[in-house]
């Protein structure tokens, strides 16, 4: 029988990575399934969620922005794709 392999461990800036890019996969993920009537809140809520993210140093803003952005353009906003309201 092999021997057991090691526990996996991270150190904090790698766990915060994976946390940080988990979180913005699944933000994105719900902005781009939210159904009509929701679309707004739903990006507003994920814009916030991974703010919080981007202003503890947990996630670059970049990346956050870059994947959001598509997601709202996914859901089937209309004519006007989103921007500062």
């Amino acid at each position: 029988m092999p021997a057991p392999a090691p526990p996996l461990t991270l150190s904090g800036r790698e766990a915060a990575g994976r946390y940080a890019q988990a979180a913005i996969r699944r933000e994105s993920g719900a902005v781009a399934q939210a159904r009509a009537g929701t679309r707004n809140h739903r990006l507003n809520l994920a814009a916030y969620r991974l703010g919080r993210l981007v202003a503890g140093g947990v996630a670059d803003e970049a990346s956050a922005c870059e994947a959001l952005l598509p997601a709202a353009l996914t859901s089937q906003w209309g004519q006007r794709p989103p921007g500062p309201t």
